[in-house]
């Protein structure tokens, strides 16, 4: 019994540090994602992307930017990155920054990104 409250607390624990980072870092880079000239990227499966997207936003799945897609992109530009629940963007914003990227921005997932940019369908 003792057991399964301890796993209960520190499941509720890294629910809520999981949440404050990702609230924290939205609000510390709102008005970049609004102002900046950086690209929104959407790294979630093509279909969810033309189903549903952040206005202005373009699509390179999780998947294509791990087989190479990266290359593609200017390591110097700055990438504003979301994706459903926030953790595609993790391992995208991480994977990028381990390939040289120099201004990642993990804005997490959609649902928390649209509070600051407008969605469209």
């Amino acid at each position: 019994m003792k057991i399964i409250g301890i796993v209960v607390l520190t499941l509720i624990v890294i629910f809520l540090i999981y949440k404050y980072i990702q609230v924290s870092n939205i609000d510390k880079n709102s008005n970049l994602i609004s102002t900046s000239k950086g690209i929104i990227l959407d790294v979630r499966p093509n279909k969810a992307y033309e189903s549903n997207h952040i206005k202005g936003a373009i699509n390179i799945s999780m998947n294509d930017i791990f087989e190479g897609a990266y290359k593609s992109l200017d390591k110097k530009q700055t990438y504003y990155i979301y994706c459903y629940l926030g953790l595609m963007s993790i391992k995208v914003s991480t994977f990028l920054k381990e390939k040289g990227f120099e201004n990642i921005i993990n804005c997490g997932p959609m649902s928390e990104v649209n509070k600051y940019i407008n969605c469209v369908k």
